[in-house]
């Protein structure tokens, strides 16, 4: 598995901050504004 994965998704508020998350959904925000690449994997939005 490369990267978090989808199985260690849930462990992710534990090791980031939340400005992290938040830049983190941002950035997801701006790239896929209408949420259609993997929809709920990793980040919720």
């Amino acid at each position: 598995e490369h990267g978090i994965g989808s199985l260690k998704a849930h462990k992710l508020t534990q090791h980031k901050s939340s400005v992290a998350l938040g830049l983190m959904k941002s950035i997801k925000h701006a790239l896929d504004p209408h949420n259609l690449m993997n929809p709920g994997r990793v980040l919720e939005i």
